[in-house]
């Protein structure tokens, strides 16, 4: 009886351990690189004024002076951002960005707009801002009537530098989106873009081919 007494504290005392062993043990996994991302675009080329502008250091940019009659519409950028919990490596969605393409007076428009990405994790001393710039070709339609096809008149809209080939094409007048998708990396940067998916009605995206140092065409 002695023995099957001593029988019982020991595995009480093993599972007590077990417990204790697994309540101290850190939870790593996805939680611990749960974040979300907003967007905020600033320094706009060129400076408002000249050009005309609204939104900085907001996430939803304006620009340009709506031509006259009812087609008339300032463009815009709107970055929207997303929650994420990736592992190192994975590649998830940083966020959406949305453009409308405006009829606006030649001259009144912005050619380039700074993004600031920053990203916030449940562990505080993940955080960063992701910074880049983007590049707003305002396509120069010619009406009465409107010469090209709906796509050679589309506004682009691209990554400045030469690390990232995709770009964002919206029609005339259209209202478009795409999911931005990154991945975390050690580097110094944190952060490397990705991709342009999921287009909507109105846009699409391209690839475009990056020269290297070497004179080498990648993509």
């Amino acid at each position: 009886m002695n023995l099957k007494l001593d029988k019982s504290h020991r595995c009480k005392s093993m599972w007590l351990s077990l417990i204790i062993v697994v309540a101290l043990a850190p939870a790593y996994g996805h939680a611990t690189d749960a974040g979300t991302s907003v967007g905020i675009f600033l320094d706009p080329t060129p400076s408002c004024p000249p050009a005309t502008c609204s939104g900085v250091e907001m996430n939803s940019f304006n620009w340009g002076e709506p031509t006259s009659g009812l087609l008339g519409s300032q463009g815009n950028l709107t970055f929207i951002g997303d929650s994420f919990s990736p592992s190192a490596g994975e590649t998830f969605k940083l966020g959406t960005l949305t453009y409308h393409n405006g009829a606006t007076i030649s001259g009144t428009d912005v050619t380039g707009i700074g993004l600031d990405i920053p990203l916030n994790f449940d562990d505080t001393s993940k955080n960063f801002t992701y910074h880049t710039s983007l590049s707003i070709n305002n396509t120069l339609n010619i009406s009465n009537p409107n010469i090209g096809t709906p796509e050679a008149n589309a506004d682009i809209v691209s990554f400045v530098g030469n690390t990232f080939p995709y770009t964002f094409h919206v029609l005339e007048g259209a209202t478009a989106s795409v999911d931005l998708m990154a991945k975390l990396t050690p580097t110094e940067d944190q952060l490397q873009l990705v991709g342009l998916v999921n287009p909507t009605t109105g846009g699409s995206v391209s690839i475009v081919p990056i020269m290297d140092p070497g004179r080498k065409l990648r993509w």
